[in-house]
C-alpha cells in the first residue's frame, strides 16, 4: 500500500496509455489491421499481450479505440500533400496550354 503525505487512501491508477505503447500497438495493428481487440488483448497471434505494454491496455474498449484511430490515420491524407498535389496538377495543365498554343502558331 503507498501512502503519501496525509492521504490515507491509494495512489491513484494512471489512466492514460503511455505513447510508446500506443506506438507499438498501432505497428502491430498496421502489421495485421484484421486482428481483434480480444486477440490483442490476450496476446493471440502476436509476441505479447497489449496490457504488458502499458497497464491500460487490459480494456478491450481502449485498444478498439486505438485500433480504430490507427487504420482511419492509416488513409488520412496531409492538406500538404493535397495542395502540393495540386500544385503540380496546374503546373502541367499550364504546360500542356504553352505546348497547345505553340501548335497553334505554327
Amino acid at each position: 500500500m503507498y501512502l503519501t503525505g496525509t492521504h490515507n487512501h491509494l495512489r491513484f491508477v494512471e489512466h492514460r496509455t503511455c505513447t510508446t505503447a500506443k506506438i507499438a500497438l498501432r505497428k502491430m495493428i498496421l502489421v495485421n489491421p484484421t486482428i481483434t481487440a480480444h486477440n490483442l488483448a490476450h496476446g493471440v497471434g502476436i509476441d505479447r499481450p497489449a496490457h504488458k505494454l502499458c497497464c491500460t491496455l487490459i480494456n478491450q474498449d481502449k485498444i478498439k479505440y486505438i485500433k480504430s484511430k490507427a487504420l482511419r490515420d492509416k488513409y488520412t491524407v496531409n492538406v500538404f500533400e493535397i495542395i502540393s498535389i495540386k500544385k503540380t496538377i496546374m503546373l502541367l495543365h499550364e504546360d500542356v496550354k504553352k505546348e497547345e498554343d505553340m501548335h497553334n502558331f505554327t
